[in-house]
């Protein structure tokens, strides 16, 4: 959303944005849905992101040797493990602080952010922005065409799936991937800038 709206500003001064790519956005329209019928693209989503993910586990563990394969199993219930730790340990100390009447430390004020961003997201209401985009999305996001962007997108809106979802698009061999699709769209991005300004040197005067 942030750098939506960066683009738009960057239009309203007379600048140029020659690319704009939005990473795994939310549904713009989706925060604003109050009733249940409204919200009930977002559960077909969840339901589609929880499908993907464990049809994306047996492709992984396909090709594995059983040993493999329970290495693979007790990496991931380890990684579960420790993230509920961190979640228990996070509620602990957040309740001590609150008892006691402590200033939360800021690794605490994480969920107080997370919050501030909720309410910033829903009250923003997005524009029709004057170009084109490029939106990554991972597994489950959204279905084609449903993405809630296409409305927002004056020239054109291209939809690229990672073959991973949220949580662990930076982390790798996905962050690689995307890496390399960046490098891709960042020089067709340069190359066309280019283009343009030799096409506006070169053109005579009128």
């Amino acid at each position: 959303m942030v750098a939506f709206e960066m683009a738009q500003q960057l239009q309203k001064q007379g600048e140029e944005v020659s690319l704009l790519v939005l990473l795994d956005p939310t549904n713009p329209r989706s925060e604003k849905s109050s009733s249940i019928h409204e919200n009930v693209p977002g559960l077909l989503s969840r339901i589609s992101w929880f499908r993907n993910k464990v049809y994306r586990h047996l492709r992984e563990l396909e090709p594995l040797e059983p040993q493999e394969k329970l290495d693979y199993a007790l990496v991931r219930v380890q990684n579960r493990i420790m993230g509920l730790r961190a979640k228990i340990s996070w509620m602990t100390r957040k309740f001590l602080c609150e008892a006691f009447g402590r200033p939360l430390s800021p690794n605490l004020r994480a969920h107080y952010i997370v919050s501030i961003y909720g309410r910033a997201l829903r009250a923003y209401v997005p524009q029709l922005y004057q170009g084109r985009v490029i939106l990554f999305k991972t597994q489950g996001r959204y279905r084609s065409g449903q993405s809630g962007w296409e409305s927002l997108v004056a020239e054109g809106l291209e939809i690229q799936e990672l073959d991973t979802d949220h949580d662990n698009v930076f982390k790798e061999p996905y962050v690689q991937i995307l890496a390399e699709k960046l490098k891709v769209r960042l020089s067709e991005a340069q190359r066309n800038v280019t283009e343009r300004q030799s096409s506006t040197v070169d053109s005579p005067v009128q």
